[in-house]
This record gives C-alpha cells, structure tokens and sequence, in this order.
C-alpha cells in the first residue's frame, strides 16, 4: 500500500476550484511515451470548501507488481505522486513526487545513491508529499514491492 500526505498553504480557499490526485506511471526515452494513471481522486470546489486547505490529507492505494521503474539507455519507466489543484483564474499548480517502485531481491543491487535517499520521506509505507522547497530536498524515493505480500519501504 502507498499512502501519500500532502498539505497546501500559501494559496487562498477562495481562489482554489478543484484538486486531483494522481498515483502513475510513464515512460521516457526514444519511441512513443507511454503514460497510465494507476489511482485518481478528484476533489471538486464545494468538498474543498467543506474540508479546509490547512489540514494534511491523504490518499491510499495498493501498488501494482508491475511495471517496475526502470532507467535504461533507450527507455526508462518512472513513478510518481502527482498534485494538481486548479484556481479560478483558470490557472494549476501542478506538482510531482517522483518514487522507485522496485522488486525487494533488487534492493541490494539498486543503483540509485544514498544520498538521495538521505532525506526519504517513506517510512512505514507512507510518502509525504511536502512543500516546493522541500521537495527539492526530497528528490528520490523507492518503494520495493513484494509481488507475493504487502510493500515495504526501504
């Protein structure tokens, strides 16, 4: 299971008309992108209005055993969280958190530094999303998933 935490500030109730979380997957690479949203949840105006700005929320959702991310020289497969909150002006904010979805046995072998996990914001299976400047020092997590059991975050 992943749960992602996030709060907004900074953006006034009044001027926010939706919001929409998004836990996905695309591709990058030469060749056609593929991309598929794997969980959706959408917030309209009078539910937002109802709960507030300033709280922490969250969204669950059971990650799949595939695709695993992946960088290769041709194609790479990326994960993310993604917030989009749509204002009135007819303007989004729209911000990603980007996560390794890994098989456990590739765990020891993974390639991504440890200093980008340094500052990991998953423990105990849960990802917060924070704030810009935050997230700039948050740039990186993984999540092994066990195909035959439950997540585990590492």
């Amino acid at each position: 299971m992943l749960a992602a935490c996030w709060r907004i500030s900074r953006v006034p109730l009044e001027r926010v008309q939706g919001l929409e979380v998004s836990v996905m997957w695309y591709t990058e690479g030469k060749g056609d992108e593929d991309f598929h949203v794997h969980h959706f949840h959408r917030q309209g105006e009078n539910q937002i209005r109802r709960s507030g700005l300033s709280d922490t929320r969250s969204t669950h959702c059971k990650l799949p055993a595939t695709p695993l991310s992946y960088r290769g020289k041709l194609i790479s497969v990326r994960w993310c969280v993604r917030l989009r909150l749509f204002l009135a002006n007819g303007r989004e904010i729209v911000t990603e958190q980007p996560f390794y979805l890994i098989h456990p046995t590739m765990v020891s072998r993974t390639e991504i530094p440890a200093q980008n996990l340094a500052d990991s914001a998953v423990s105990d299976n849960q990802l917060s999303l924070q704030s810009e400047p935050e997230m700039s020092k948050r740039s990186r997590q993984r999540i092994a998933r066990n195909p035959s059991g439950p997540s585990s975050a590492t």
